[in-house]
């Protein structure tokens, strides 16, 4: 199942409130993006390792064996 925490992506995702507001600038504060993830279009930050799955983007459903 999909981590929900890194939506799958197996990193940190970047929770910065720039982000609307750096992508409704031009110039140069569009192109360089914010400094957590950078540009990245599902926020990931780069060089680190989701806690919650271990960088895997995937969980197991614990809830799916309990019947």
């Amino acid at each position: 199942m999909k981590c929900l925490a890194c939506n799958g992506t197996g990193k940190e995702i970047c929770n910065n409130p720039d982000h609307k507001f750096i992508n409704t600038t031009g110039g140069e504060v569009h192109s360089l993006g914010c400094p957590c993830c950078g540009h990245d279009e599902n926020y990931a930050i780069p060089n680190t390792v989701c806690e919650n799955c271990n960088g895997s983007g995937e969980i197991a459903d614990v809830h799916l064996r309990e019947a």
